[in-house]
């Protein structure tokens, strides 16, 4: 949700004066562009210290989660656990953007693109 607020922030809002200059209202003010390269995909793998458990030393440290969000209270991130299939606020995640639901879609849409082409 917090994603959902900055991104509006930072896009064009009223007035004929801004849509003229093709900036976003943060470009006006700053005179740069935002930098959205924190954003994370929701629904990707993500990885989650347990630093909470008392681990022994030949036992996993991190576990593989799915990533929701960000918590609105604390710069942490909103987890899905796997196993006990509960959600979990946690500030140590790593986020694999890479294998995202999202770009399979992506991917999946480009190669019926390609197909249709071929037929024709």
């Amino acid at each position: 949700m917090n994603e959902s607020f900055t991104l509006r922030n930072r896009l064009l809002q009223g007035g004929k004066r801004v849509f003229k200059t093709r900036k976003t209202c943060y470009e006006l003010w700053k005179g740069k562009k935002p930098s959205v390269k924190y954003f994370r995909v929701f629904g990707s793998r993500c990885y989650v210290l347990k630093d909470h458990e008392n681990l022994g030393k030949f036992k996993f440290k991190v576990e593989e989660e799915i990533f929701l969000g960000y918590y609105s209270k604390s710069q942490a991130y909103t987890v899905y656990i796997l196993s006990s299939k509960c959600m979990v606020e946690s500030i140590n995640v790593i986020v694999d953007d890479r294998g995202s639901r999202l770009r399979e879609c992506d991917e999946d849409e480009k190669l019926s693109q390609e197909e249709e082409k071929k037929e024709k």
